[in-house]
């Protein structure tokens, strides 16, 4: 069995560091075979953690949701590729149902991702920034992209003629084009620097650590290359989340400590003003409140619609999605998992406070808390619940449950 688990978390580990340069690399020619790779990785995963279930035989209190929800999303992933076929439905099984697989498993068994997520985080951000930087200087400074996403955008079946490039107006630096990054979207390529600069932000408020600083002026810096509204959005969220989770990060009143809060309160102050004056979230908020009210209500007001609006559309390709992740992922899984994924969320902020239970490591609890969080207000715009970046949502989530224990 320790055998096993070595295999199933080298594989996990490294499905998600190859997600920070899968995207990157399969562009090139020669590389298109690399399109199903992770799919792969995560059914012979998937297996593994099977495995590990009937072995064990033991299933968390606080996981019974996500084996239902698994449950509902499995039924609709077999009923849209039996419907649309199953490559249509890959992404479906990528962005929803293998995750829940690694949340269990993680709850079990987390110790080794214990001592590792900062490292894969450190390792994740240093390829992304490197990759997005370097697409960002050619596409503008040189006049080519280094990248070629729009050859294979424009060559691949799935896809169809749907590449453009994306310019927005950077501070300092004017109309550039946007490198697609590492989910080859960039609003949700930029999110991932703002999931990644709000942990090391407060990693850095909770040792003081030097080189904490230089992870968050790399993740900073990659919200800004990447010219993405959504990012920067989350990561204003992301700054009230810690200023008002402040007193469990940090519960040393020393002047470091309050110099940090006062850097926190600017940057949202700057983050605000930039986004009314430079940015345009007007347009954004119009689009989701339409969105909402022609997809969400038009979709579930259809009796037609009935089943997969119970259970999910999976892909459906008969749907026209919104630019609106939040909207798009409701109307994926359907109205039971969204109920079962909203009562996993009561009961965990329940278990946090109730009495009769502790946290190994608490502070890096609230650390996970709040980047999921961050994570999950990434999502309300354009999707980054896909691979890799739910991988990392699916780790935080799988140590938070692995985090709380009974008290003995």
């Amino acid at each position: 069995m320790l055998k096993i688990n070595k295999t199933v978390n080298f594989l996990i580990y490294a499905l998600i560091i190859f997600g920070s340069f899968y995207r990157y690399l399969r562009v090139f020619p020669g590389f298109k075979f690399l399109n199903p790779a992770p799919y792969l990785l995560m059914i012979i995963l998937i297996l593994f953690i099977f495995h590990h279930i009937i072995s064990k035989r033991y299933i968390p209190n606080l996981l019974k949701e996500i084996f239902i929800i698994c449950f509902f999303l499995t039924l609709t992933f077999i009923y849209s590729s039996i419907k649309f076929g199953l490559n249509s439905q890959l992404q479906f099984f990528s962005d929803l149902i293998f995750p829940c697989f690694l949340v269990y498993y993680i709850s079990v068994e987390g110790e080794f991702f214990q001592d590792k997520i900062k490292k894969i985080f450190i390792i994740f951000l240093i390829i992304s920034f490197t990759l997005s930087t370097i697409e960002f200087y050619s596409t503008n400074i040189l006049g080519f992209n280094f990248f070629a996403f729009s050859d294979f955008w424009l060559n691949n079946d799935n896809m169809g003629n749907s590449f453009h490039a994306s310019k927005v107006n950077y501070l300092f630096l004017g109309y550039n084009i946007r490198p697609w990054g590492i989910l080859a979207m960039p609003q949700a390529s930029g999110s991932i620097f703002s999931f990644l600069a709000i942990y090391f932000l407060i990693t850095l408020k909770i040792k003081k650590n030097r080189i904490d600083l230089i992870y968050l002026t790399i993740s900073v810096l990659g919200i800004y290359f990447s010219g993405s509204r959504t990012a920067l959005f989350t990561l204003i969220i992301g700054l009230f989340l810690i200023y008002y989770k402040s007193k469990y990060i940090n519960q040393n009143k020393l002047s470091t400590n309050y110099l940090l809060n006062l850097i926190l309160v600017l940057f949202i102050i700057v983050g605000v003003i930039y986004s009314l004056l430079v940015q345009d979230f007007g347009n954004s908020s119009n689009l989701f409140l339409v969105d909402f009210k022609n997809k969400i209500i038009g979709y579930y007001s259809n009796f037609e619609n009935i089943f997969m609006v119970l259970f999910g559309s999976g892909d459906n390709p008969n749907i026209f999605y919104s630019e609106i992740g939040l909207i798009n992922n409701i109307i994926r899984i359907g109205f039971f998992p969204l109920i079962l994924v909203i009562l996993l969320v009561i009961k965990l902020i329940n278990e946090y406070n109730k009495g009769p239970i502790i946290f190994i490591n608490k502070k890096n609890n609230i650390t996970l808390l709040i980047i999921s969080n961050v994570f999950l207000f990434s999502s309300l715009h354009y999707n980054t619940f896909r691979y890799p970046t739910n991988l990392l949502f699916a780790l935080c989530i799988g140590l938070i449950i692995y985090n709380i224990k009974p008290k003995k």
